[in-house]
């Protein structure tokens, strides 16, 4: 009987492991909700282009600024085109699971209730518009910590070949002592 049960369970795409408690389904169903009335998978969207954007921005600058020239605009243009094909492409394997994926992660911190409290919050309108406009916010938020990580990259490259050119030494003065 424990081999039919299990069969079936294989057979629907579930395992013991994580076999799902009503408490469970129903803390999944209320965050699929509060996803969805969020509009979690166009933030997603919103939210990747802008970043993935907002880096490659960044990074042109950090590489200009090290070359002392600028990039030609239609080079720039190409990459950018690329870039956000790739980016396109990525957040569309991405959306297959993407909201299915996130309901998972908030039901294991949240319960169905305070699912259901959260959607209540983010019906209110200054959370609405903070959701809104956080994909604009975003890339501007993260170029806080770019721009300090572009200023320190030289550094850090430095400091990484010389702990790759410590280990090296090591490794022949190893094989050496042999």
């Amino acid at each position: 009987m424990k081999a039919i049960v299990l069969a079936l369970l294989l057979i629907f795409g579930f395992s013991p492991a994580i076999a799902q408690t009503g408490d469970r389904l129903a803390a999944l169903a209320a965050a699929r909700d509060l996803l969805v009335s969020v509009g979690f998978e166009r933030q997603m969207e919103q939210s990747g282009m802008a970043m993935a954007n907002a880096v490659f921005e960044q990074n042109v600058a950090t590489l200009e600024k090290k070359r002392g020239e600028s990039m030609p605009a239609d080079l720039k243009q190409a990459v950018r085109t690329v870039l956000n094909e790739e980016i396109g492409a990525m957040l569309a394997e991405m959306k297959r699971t993407a909201l299915d994926d996130a309901s998972q992660i908030y039901a294991d911190y949240f319960s169905a209730e305070e699912l259901r409290r959260l959607a209540v919050l983010n019906a209110d309108p200054v959370t609405r518009k903070a959701q809104s406009l956080m994909p604009q916010m975003l890339p501007k938020l993260a170029q806080i910590g770019l721009k300090v990580a572009a200023e320190r990259q030289p550094a850090l490259q430095q400091k990484i070949k010389e702990a790759i050119d410590q280990w090296s030494a090591s490794q022949t003065h190893k094989g050496s002592t042999s």
